[in-house]
């Protein structure tokens, strides 16, 4: 793997993959790590190089969660790091602290192998004394962002996410019980109450328990910070005024990063396949009048980005009204901290007149996301 030209899809790289060859590397980098051979900085720093290549491979995801459950290694270098700091040591734990571990959060089964670490790391915490400044803020950071995580897993795997469906013509748009929609029987994605939708999604590249578990990201992110989502769409409603678009959720650097885009601004050179799907998603948002977002999610899988399509659906348009109005009521000309100094009261009020209808307890529909690169 050291002297393969091609190591991150070569022949001899994806054998050794598919052969266990991550699980070996962690063992030897978890026993020496724990050593004090006068080679053990070197070996360690050996094992991370062939990793990291395997990290960055894509798909990243099953080697990441061979990893985590391969052995207690990021435990052990967070120890390691804390009791006798340097940079060969650094140089091991903030790749995964800072990059790899953070854009892998996105998959279900990294994120299930990272709950199973937790313990170990929550007996490490009330002792740990990072003397690097620059790596215990990354520390910081990065246990913050596994347990929120960590802690929508838990309310997934609870089935809190998963209760209700939306029907996906969207002259019906009705939302019902999971026991009471019915399914695509060609496409197995589509959902429809008891009139057939004309045109069907592609079939997604997630899993069904990957893509369900991205949906309920994005109904966290939705939830726990619908104020940012919201000051969004009226800065874009705003600045151009009746045109459609979407909302941008970047998670290929952990957290998500939310912004509005455009939807004339979707990647032309995609499939022709991802085109007409794109198409007619935006179609469905215009008759939605506006009961439905378009959501894309942008995730790194190693060193690729893949973009994934999804729907965020509820059966009142209420809210978006009232952001509507708030962004047309506005001067022309304001700067984005003016816009957003006027409005926030405005999303607020909305936001409360929203709970008081009882609104706000209403589930959304996640549609499975649909690959678009």
């Amino acid at each position: 793997m050291l002297v393969e030209h091609n190591y991150h899809s070569g022949p001899l790289h994806k054998a050794l993959l598919d052969h266990g060859i991550v699980k070996a590397l962690m063992n030897v980098a978890c026993h020496y790590a724990t050593s004090d051979a006068e080679d053990t900085v070197a070996v360690v720093a050996m094992c991370f190089t062939l990793l990291q290549r395997g990290f960055d491979a894509f798909p990243s995801y099953p080697a990441v969660t061979e990893a985590l459950e391969s052995s207690r290694l990021l435990v052990t270098l967070i120890s390691r790091c804390a009791q006798r700091p340097g940079t060969h040591w650094n140089y091991c734990l903030r790749p995964l602290l800072e990059t790899i571990l953070p854009r892998s959060m996105v998959s279900y089964r990294v994120v299930r192998a990272l709950s199973r670490c937790r313990t170990d790391e929550e007996r490490l915490l009330p002792v740990l004394d990072f003397q690097d400044g620059a790596l215990s803020a990354l520390w910081e950071s990065f246990n913050m962002l596994a347990t929120g995580t960590v802690s929508t897993l838990q309310a997934y795997d609870s089935g809190a996410y998963q209760s209700i469906r939306a029907c996906d013509n969207m002259e019906c748009g009705r939302l019902c019980r999971r026991n009471e929609i019915k399914r695509c029987s060609s496409c197995h994605q589509t959902n429809y109450c008891s009139v057939r939708p004309l045109r069907f999604a592609e079939h997604p590249l997630l899993s069904a328990r990957e893509g369900s578990f991205l949906r309920a990201l994005i109904r966290h992110l939705h939830e726990a910070r619908i104020v940012t989502w919201c000051m969004q769409k009226v800065h874009f409603m705003y600045a151009y005024p009746g045109d459609p678009f979407y909302v941008l959720c970047d998670y290929t650097r952990g957290g998500a990063i939310m912004a509005a885009r455009a939807c004339a601004e979707f990647p032309r050179d995609a499939a022709r396949s991802s085109v007409v799907q794109w198409e007619d998603q935006v179609v469905r948002m215009g008759r939605s009048g506006g009961r439905m977002d378009i959501v894309v999610v942008l995730v790194a899988s190693g060193t690729r980005k893949v973009q994934h399509m999804t729907a965020l659906r509820t059966n009142s348009s209420v809210l978006n009204d009232a952001l509507a109005r708030s962004a047309t009521s506005l001067p022309p000309g304001l700067d984005r901290t003016t816009v957003e100094s006027m409005v926030r009261n405005r999303i607020d009020e909305a936001l409360q007149e929203r709970r008081d209808r009882g609104e706000d307890k209403i589930e959304w529909e996640c549609n499975v996301p649909s690959d678009l690169t």
